[in-house]
């Protein structure tokens, strides 16, 4: 969070993105695509671990943005579930749902940059009470967009925060590594007290 804090510099997400188009299927014909919707994209470490194969006979109506590689996607639909993602090569010039905002660096700002930017307290603090609706809470493409993000006043300064950033995830996901080797441990030491128990094995101190 710091990371962006210090920054100086502070723009619309708008202006530092480019404008992404939507498809017309009546002009595709049978062409396939593979399609990204919003169950497609792990929520725990924001893999994108599904899709489908639409065309226009099958495609959902919410089958419509075009991705390119390097695209950053964020669910607007409950957006403080953090479902976001950036698009690799296998899903270049493919399609997602319009349940995602789709944004595509212009190159002076690195997607990676916007992706961490979409975690922050700050933004998610500002979907929250942006958010309508009960059922499902949404925000709309713009709300994304015009949120402010802190901007590096020179590449090197993204570039250094950026390792930094990735080195606080490399610790982050040792620390859970440990933490779950810690948990399997405790419990198979646990079933071997609960086994010894039933076996009458365990004895009390005199």
């Amino acid at each position: 969070e710091e990371l962006f804090d210090s920054s100086t510099e502070m723009k619309p997400i708008s202006k530092i993105c480019l404008k992404t188009n939507n498809i017309s299927w009546k002009a595709e014909g049978k062409k396939e695509y593979k399609y990204l919707d919003l169950s497609s994209v792990k929520r725990n470490d924001n893999k994108i671990i599904s899709y489908s194969v639409v065309n226009c006979d099958n495609a959902p109506s919410r089958a419509k943005k075009f991705i390119i590689e390097r695209d950053v996607i964020f669910a607007t639909t409950r957006p403080t579930l953090k479902r976001a993602a950036i698009i690799d090569k296998t899903f270049n010039n493919n399609i997602c749902s319009t349940g995602f905002v789709v944004l595509r660096s212009k190159g002076d700002v690195k997607p990676d940059w916007i992706y961490n930017f979409l975690f922050t307290k700050k933004f998610i603090s500002r979907m929250e009470k942006l958010q309508r609706g009960a059922s499902y809470p949404a925000v709309s493409d713009n709300d994304v967009k015009n949120t402010m993000i802190p901007l590096p006043i020179n590449s090197s300064k993204e570039l250094l925060s950026l390792e930094e950033l990735n080195k606080v995830k490399g610790r982050v996901k040792n620390l859970k590594h440990d933490y779950n080797n810690k948990i399997i441990s405790l419990n198979e030491l646990k079933k071997s007290i609960l086994e010894k128990a039933f076996n009458g094995e365990l004895t009390s101190a005199a």
